[in-house]
C-alpha cells in the first residue's frame, strides 16, 4: 500500500528551484544561473516569467506533486491531470479556508501556466537534457455542488523530467512541518543532493546559496551565513537534517540526521581541524574506547553552533 504521506519529487528538478524564496520586484522577468562542473561542461538554467514567483508557489508544487503521486495507479505512470478538493491541497498545506489564500493558489498556478524553463542541466537516465518548457499546460478551479474543486494537467516535458528523471521519495509532513522558505528550500535540496547512509554533501557557500538555494548574489560571509543559520538548527532541531557552514574556506556541509555512528563519524570528518581538537582522548582502551569516541563525536555535532566562524 502507498504511504498516505509520501510524494515523489525529482532530484534534478529540486536542485535547480524555479521560485524565489521571498516574492520578487514586479520587473524581474528572468534568472539566469550558469556553473561549470568538474568535467568542465557548462550548465545553464533560466527562468523566465511576467514575474518570478515567491515562497507560496513552491508549497502549492509541492502540493501538486503530492496529490500526483497519491493518485498515481500501482503499475502505472503519474497521471498527466489531477483533481482534488480545494480544501484538500490546503490542508496538507496547512493553509486557512480563506479568500486571501484562495488568491494565493491561483497567482501561483499562474505562475506555473506562464514560468518557462530552458536548461541543459536536467538529466534522463543518466544523460544530460536540454529542455524548453512550462510547469503546467492547463489548470481549472471551479465549484462541485459545495466544494471547490482544482483541477490541473503537467506541461508534457516537464511530466516527462519528473516521470524519466532521478526519482526522490519525501515526506510532506516533514516538508511542511518546517516554518520558513528557507528551511523548507534546505530540506528539498538534503534529499536531492544526498543519499540515505551516504556521505555528506559538501560545496562552496556562494555555489550552493546562490545556484541551488537561489539567493541571488551572495559577497558577504556574514549575511549568507544569517540567511542559512536558523533553516539549519531548524532541521537539526527536527532530527531532519545536519548542516555546518565554515567561514575558512567558506563552505558548507549538508548531511542527513545521521541513523548510526558511521553517518555519524563521516559529518565529523568534514569539520574543521580546530573542531575535531575539541574531541578529547578516550579513556578506555581497545573497543571499548572507540564505543566511547563515537558517543563523545554523537554529543559534539549537535552541541557545537552551525556557523563555525575562525578563532
Amino acid at each position: 500500500m502507498k504511504r498516505s504521506d509520501v510524494y515523489q519529487d525529482e532530484r534534478y528538478i529540486a536542485m535547480n528551484p524555479f521560485v524565489a524564496l521571498q516574492p520578487q520586484d514586479v520587473g524581474e522577468t528572468r534568472i539566469v544561473r550558469t556553473w561549470t562542473d568538474t568535467n568542465g561542461f557548462k550548465h545553464e538554467f533560466i527562468i523566465e516569467a511576467p514575474r518570478i514567483a515567491g515562497e507560496y508557489a513552491e508549497q502549492v508544487f509541492i502540493a501538486l506533486l503530492y496529490f500526483t503521486y497519491q493518485q498515481r495507479e500501482k503499475g502505472h505512470d503519474l497521471p498527466s491531470c489531477v483533481t482534488v478538493n480545494q480544501s484538500d491541497l490546503f490542508n496538507i498545506m496547512h493553509w486557512p479556508s480563506t479568500g486571501r489564500y484562495s488568491s494565493r493558489l491561483k497567482d501561483s498556478l499562474d505562475y506555473y501556466m506562464s514560468v518557462k524553463i530552458t536548461t541543459n542541466t536536467y538529466r534522463q537516465r543518466r544523460e544530460l537534457r536540454v529542455l524548453s518548457t512550462h510547469v503546467l499546460a492547463g489548470y481549472e478551479i471551479y465549484t462541485q455542488g459545495r466544494r471547490k474543486r482544482v483541477r490541473w494537467e503537467w506541461a508534457p516535458d516537464f511530466l516527462a523530467q519528473i516521470q524519466e528523471g532521478d526519482h526522490l521519495y519525501s515526506n510532506v509532513n516533514d516538508y511542511f512541518s518546517l516554518s520558513t522558505p528557507t528551511s523548507r528550500r534546505c530540506f528539498r535540496l538534503l534529499q536531492a543532493l544526498t543519499i540515505p547512509g551516504g556521505k555528506p554533501y559538501v560545496a562552496d557557500l556562494k555555489h550552493f546559496a546562490e545556484i541551488r538555494m537561489g539567493m541571488g548574489s551572495t559577497r558577504v560571509f556574514a549575511h549568507v551565513a544569517r540567511r542559512l543559520e536558523n533553516a539549519l538548527e531548524e532541521l537539526r532541531a527536527k532530527k531532519l537534517g545536519i548542516g555546518f557552514i565554515t567561514e575558512n574556506p567558506e563552505r558548507i556541509i549538508l548531511a542527513r540526521y545521521p541513523k548510526d555512528s558511521a553517518e555519524t563519524l563521516s559529518i565529523f570528518a568534514e569539520l574543521p581541524d580546530r573542531i575535531k581538537n575539541q574531541l578529547p582522548p578516550p579513556r578506555l582502551p581497545g573497543l571499548a574506547g572507540q564505543y566511547e569516541q563515537r558517543e563523545q563525536v554523537s554529543r559534539l555535532i549537535l552541541e557545537i553552533p552551525v556557523i563555525l566562524k575562525d578563532g
